[in-house]
């Protein structure tokens, strides 16, 4: 008897959604997402500024077996070239067995706890649709690691059976080799292992995980090329970056001369919502383990406690969106397997309950943080993963088939990079004070980093001793300087201690204005330097202090800070008070610098006032005094970012000056670096004035300051230019002028990361109401008509009179520019609109008048 269609539907389904085969299925299409999610996707980098400057730097140094802990110090490990998951020509199948390694345990320790934990088929659908569509992200490596320590800490809680052991081993490797990717993930690793192992030690067990953590680490330390003897020092230095961590990277924003700091503690309904869910977290642990084995409630439980810690930790440590996405997602996904976890094992109702609310409260949390930092939502991460997906299998097949070549890619990029950053060739070894090692890396030279080779991560006066050793015993033959930093840091605080062997052991040879850097030549003639005249001085916050004067040498200063007692515990759990570093000059301009308490102990240049390369290369002139003395500072004080967490710190400061003497030398190269650097000047002072414009809502004089520069030959701050009237025309709505204004930005920089950031943020914006726009065209064309741009200030006109504008003064103006570029009849015709719109508007009558008299004469 043969069956129907629907009857064969309805038996195969039911098949396929037995038990067994639902398994089945449900194994192979996880591990086909894995694979395609996290194995697959490798790329060429978009190179841009800082993060995919380190990124491409740990490739090479992982290919070049640079020791890490003596010649590299950082916060990755020898394995961090893993993290940027990108193509690189030297590393390429090495990222790709990595990750397929990362891929298959990720799917098997995902699928193992649903099998053995979940038998509702809807709840199973559920875990695995929040790993894949929502709670991780593939582009975010710090998320992806954070789930191999939950799936270890559950996989050791709640599953006994004659596999636990080898689940224990294959998760161990994965957090091993994550522990050599990243040190914040090997400070994890340890108390977990530690707790791990006592758990062991007392239920009279093997401390096989302690073993194979410690024989795994070895034998992957060694496979990247490392010497056994550095590991301590790797270990040491590392814990140094992290301690100051975030002493240094308190994040705030500067607004004006005098700034706006933004929220310091995170909104209360999140710290309430986090707290509830640690709590729920601890309840849960102690109810579902404790009738077992109290041991394991104990250790295990406090592991566990431990993890979510840091994971909270790093989520508001610094508070911005590169840590808390990841790390929310994470939370997100611990609470989603409590979740399912207290409904299939049956809990009490109001542990059922109470998981409710931590799911609804984190997922709110997440919204919440989407929309408020990434202008986005939750729903928008399922179509966007889906479509990785897609993006992945499409690029495997068009690579395997020879249509897509990584490795030419790579190359272009490498090409825009040196279009960005075009550089004469160097003879030597180079090095780089900046965040842009891709300059170096791009132009091929031969790059020999220090070892704390990003010149802001000098967190602590140790790190910077570090640095200036390495240029004392073995500088390099050149150096590229920019005096650039980050976060409106004080512009000489990074590496500060080098800046004494920069100008003693360097001469300036040349410059390469575009790429904004000066070039620095090691010399055989050295020169030594010489602190004289010590001053310590106690202040308080908010008090000034005098500096002293430049007739005895340059200034340097020690700022020690101390934390209260309170205040040292607190910002070891949260982060402390960012401080700002505030001078004024003898002219009375005044600045504000953002302050990390432990580089200012270290000590560094503080007058003159150092903002730039050209004021940089004037210290190396006998003249300096004089060339600079429009830098001389007067005074200074210290404040904080909000006067209410004065508790966290001691009320008295020590200042201590001393004068820094070196001899100087003029030289033909020098003198034509300066000449190139004063012909920049104008335009820098054009942009800073475009920028100040901006701050104060004055958007036409921004753009008119900014188009100055591109009148200008073209220089460093064209794409500086062409950003400020993007800038200023989305201020005003304008967005099909702002996205002209940033497509040319990006075709002077197609490097940057900001020009490709604020192009895309502006393509996205809705068009403004007509209304608006026609009063922004106006206000454009007034201020273009004072200024004398009459042909500038018709086309405005012109634009808004087509967008509806009916207003008498528009076609008055109008009449007037068009009456002095010559344009009679149609200053006749807008000077006769303006009368009809009002009879009383004298100006009109007499533009309408002198055009009809100069329309006559010239017929």
């Amino acid at each position: 008897m043969y069956l129907s269609i629907k009857e064969i539907l309805k038996k195969y389904f039911e098949n396929l959604l037995s038990i067994e085969k639902f398994w089945h299925f449900t194994a192979f299409i996880t591990l086909c997402f894995c694979i395609v999610f996290f194995a697959l996707g490798s790329k060429p980098p978009m190179l841009g500024i800082i993060d995919c400057s380190w990124e491409l730097a740990l490739h090479e140094f992982f290919a070049t077996k640079k020791q890490f802990g003596t010649e590299i110090i950082f916060s990755y490990g020898p394995y961090g070239f893993l993290a940027a998951r990108a193509y690189h020509p030297k590393t390429y199948w090495l990222t790709n067995i990595g990750w397929l390694f990362f891929a298959l345990v990720f799917w098997w320790s995902s699928f193992y706890i649903a099998y053995k934990l979940f038998k509702n088929k809807f709840f199973v659908f559920s875990w695995f649709f929040i790993i894949f569509f929502i709670a991780t992200d593939p582009n975010l490596p710090d998320n992806i690691f954070a789930c191999f320590y939950l799936f270890f800490l559950l996989h050791n809680l709640y599953i006994k059976d004659n596999l636990l052991a080898f689940n224990k081993i294959i998760l161990l490797i994965a957090i091993t080799l994550i522990s050599l990717i990243k040190f914040s993930f090997f400070s994890i690793s340890i108390p977990i292992i530690i707790f791990i192992s006592l758990n062991d030690f007392i239920k009279k067990k093997k401390p096989t995980g302690l073993i194979t953590f410690i024989l795994t680490l070895l034998t992957l330390w060694l496979a990247a090329g490392q010497s056994i003897l550095n590991f301590p020092s790797y270990i040491k230095n590392n814990l140094e970056i992290a301690y100051y961590y975030n002493f240094a990277m308190t994040p705030h924003y500067l607004t004006s001369e005098y700034g706006v700091v933004p929220s310091y503690l995170p909104p209360l309904l999140d710290s309430i919502s986090i707290a509830y869910f640690f709590i729920f977290l601890a309840l849960v642990l102690f109810l579902t383990t404790w009738h077992k084995e109290k041991s394991t409630t104990i250790f295990l439980g406090l592991s566990f406690l431990y993890f979510v810690f840091i994971v909270i930790k790093m989520c508001y440590g610094r508070f911005d969106v590169f840590h808390l996405i990841p790390n929310l997602l994470t939370l997100c996904f611990i609470a989603t397997f409590f979740f399912i976890f207290c409904f299939e094992q049956k809990q009490h109702l109001y542990i059922k309950i109470l998981s409710i609310i931590s799911v609804l409260l984190l997922f709110s949390l997440l919204q919440n943080s989407l929309r408020d930092h990434l202008n986005t939502n939750l729903l928008s991460i399922i179509p966007s993963n889906f479509n990785l997906i897609l993006e992945h299998t499409r690029q495997f097949w068009e690579v395997s088939r020879g249509k897509i070549n990584l490795q030419e890619k790579y190359e272009l990029e490498l090409e825009k990079e040196r279009d960005s950053f075009p550089l004469k060739p160097l003879e030597g070894s180079v090095d780089i004070h900046s965040h842009t090692q891709v300059a170096v890396i791009a132009n091929k030279f031969n790059y020999t980093p220090r070892p704390i080779f990003q010149s802001y991560i000098t967190y602590s006066p140790l790190l910077s001793e570090i640095n200036s050793k390495y240029f004392s015993k073995t500088p390099p033959d050149y150096l590229l300087f920019s005096n650039k930093t980050i976060d409106t840091r004080y512009p000489t605080l990074d590496d500060s201690l080098s800046y004494l062997e920069f100008l003693t052991k360097y001469q300036i040879k040349d410059i390469s204005p575009k790429s904004d850097f000066l070039i620095l030549q090691h010399t055989k003639n050295t020169n030594t330097y010489s602190f004289t005249q010590e001053n310590t001085v106690e202040t308080t916050f908010n008090k000034e202090v005098s500096i002293p004067k430049l007739d005895k040498g340059v200034v340097w200063v020690k700022i020690d800070i101390e934390y209260s007692t309170v205040g040292n515990i607190f910002s070891k759990i949260y982060k402390p008070m960012p401080l700002y570093l505030n001078v004024i000059t003898k002219s009375n301009k005044k600045y504000r610098y953002f302050l990390p308490t432990p580089m200012a102990k270290t000590g560094f240049l503080l007058s003159p006032l150092i903002k730039n390369n050209q004021d940089f290369a004037k210290l190396f002139t006998e003249e300096w005094p004089s060339y600079l003395s429009g830098s001389e500072l007067k005074t200074l004080f210290i404040s904080l970012g909000d006067e209410q967490y004065l508790w966290q710190f001691s009320p008295k400061i020590r200042v201590s000056f001393s004068n820094l003497e070196f001899a100087r030398k003029n030289s033909i190269e020098l003198k034509n670096v300066l000449d190139q650097l004063k012909n920049d000047d104008e335009t820098t002072k054009l942009i800073n004035l475009a920028s100040e414009e901006l701050q104060k809502a004055n958007f036409a004089e921004a753009i008119m300051n900014s188009e100055k520069v591109l009148e200008l030959s073209p220089s460093k701050n064209t794409f500086s230019a062409y950003n400020n009237i993007g800038k200023a025309y989305l201020s005003l709505s304008l967005i099909d002028e702002a996205i002209e204004a940033f497509e040319s930005a990006v075709k002077t920089s197609p490097g940057s990361e900001l020009a490709n950031s604020n192009l895309n943020y502006a393509i996205k914006l809705k068009p403004v109401d007509i209304n608006t726009r026609a009063s922004s065209y106006a206000y454009l064309a007034e201020a273009y008509l004072i200024s004398g741009k009459f042909e500038k200030s018709i086309g405005f006109y012109e634009k808004a009179i087509k967008l509806g504008s009916t207003n008498a003064t528009v076609y008055n103006n109008l009449s007037i520019a068009y009456f002095q570029v010559k344009l009679w009849d149609k200053a006749i015709f807008a000077a006769q609109e303006a009368i009809n719109l009002n009879p009383n508007l004298d100006s009109a009558k007499n533009i309408l008048e002198q055009a009809k008299q100069k329309l006559s004469s010239s017929n």
